[in-house]
């Protein structure tokens, strides 16, 4: 779905960045842990966890030539992996991760049950198989902001369902692959923009979603109307300017049983 590394990091690759953080602390990387972060995007997720000089081995895959590309580019760390990949077909003996991870990526996949069962597949038992998902409630303003932007304008507009939404979804999709102990946490983060100019640009015009397809089909008066109505509901009537957002995501763990 994405196309341009440069784009991505604009808009939400700097989110990703922030939440490496959380998700990493939630998972509870540990020192001599092999990890493998399934649709690595730009390393957000790689990099962060690389951060621990006592990580043994990450490796990356992404299905975009590019985006591999881009972030081998960004490591001269030997510990550091990263292939052009399907996570519906890893490229990847059996138990060859301590923890095999995705961060924002489960609800892009074709088939998230397939997707997890091989993060299962390739995860050592009593390995821990992890993602985190956006939240799609109201508290999650970073994408119902501009739907409700989107409904004033047009009330006949309903904003699309999106899969594994909720921490029971995810939970169900852990249940089904096998794992056990789940655990289920939300995560919280602020987002800061640069401007709403920034914001717009690269979360609607150049950035990925329904949100964004709904926007870029707009013929032009109707996009322009859109985002004044946006921008007011962000910023009021005042000059454009750095704001912040709220982020709600979830984020679920689960153990491989051991034989």
């Amino acid at each position: 779905m994405f196309t341009s590394a440069e784009d991505y990091n604009q808009g939400t690759g700097r989110l990703s960045s922030q939440l490496a953080v959380l998700f990493t602390d939630f998972v509870g990387v540990e020192n001599g842990d092999r990890v493998l972060d399934v649709g690595c995007g730009t390393g957000s997720l790689t990099f962060n966890i690389a951060e621990n000089p006592q990580v043994l081995k990450v490796v990356g895959i992404d299905p975009s030539v590019d985006f591999v590309k881009y972030v081998r580019s960004q490591s001269i760390d030997a510990r550091l992996d990263f292939e052009v990949a399907d996570a519906l077909n890893l490229p990847f003996a059996k138990a060859s991760f301590d923890k095999t991870l995705a961060l924002l990526v489960i609800g892009f996949f074709s088939d998230a049950t397939r997707a997890v069962r091989e993060m299962r597949r390739v995860t050592k038992p009593g390995g821990v198989v992890a993602a985190c998902w956006w939240d799609t409630g109201r508290e999650n303003e970073f994408h119902q902001c501009v739907w409700d932007a989107i409904v004033s304008l047009d009330p006949s507009i309903k904003r699309p369902a999106m899969a594994y939404g909720s921490g029971e979804l995810l939970s169900s999709l852990w249940n089904s692959a096998g794992l056990m102990n789940i655990k289920l946490a939300g995560l919280s983060l602020p987002y800061e923009s640069v401007s709403f100019e920034h914001f717009w640009r690269y979360q609607y015009l150049q950035g990925q979603g329904s949100a964004a397809a709904y926007v870029v089909a707009l013929p032009g008066d109707r996009r322009e109307k859109l985002k004044e109505r946006f921008r007011k509901n962000v910023l009021g009537n005042g000059p454009d300017r750095p704001f912040t957002i709220k982020v709600e995501v979830w984020a679920v763990r689960g153990v491989l049983p051991f034989m």
